[in-house]
């Protein structure tokens, strides 16, 4: 039984030190007419840090500290990218908010036959 503790107690800090120096990048991303963008992507370039915005166009993305290039795309949208620091801290939360422009694409010409 006591061992049983014990063993506890070591898989239970090994999971409280891999959350220490998480950082979660959190905000919206919207439209240039203020709708929110569903289903956007957004990762750090060079990582395999990487989620998805919900229907409200909210984000959570989760990072140590670090420098890095926030990336921000949907379809119909142009991508986004900025250069980012994320400080160290326990749980910081960094929110931002992310306008993306539209990308139009015109097709030259359709044909058929």
């Amino acid at each position: 039984m006591r061992k049983k503790g014990i063993i506890i107690l070591i898989v239970l800090f090994i999971c409280s030190v891999s959350v220490i120096g998480q950082n979660i990048l959190s905000g919206k991303v919207l439209a240039e007419d203020k709708t929110p963008i569903d289903f956007a992507t957004v990762y750090l370039k060079g990582t395999n840090n990487v989620c998805r915005t919900d229907e409200r166009g909210i984000y959570h993305l989760k990072a140590v500290e670090g420098e890095y290039v926030l990336v921000v795309s949907a379809i119909g949208y142009e991508t986004y990218e900025e250069k980012i620091t994320v400080p160290a801290g326990h749980h910081r939360r960094n929110k931002r908010i992310i306008i993306l422009n539209s990308s139009i694409a015109e097709l030259d010409e359709v044909v058929v036959t």
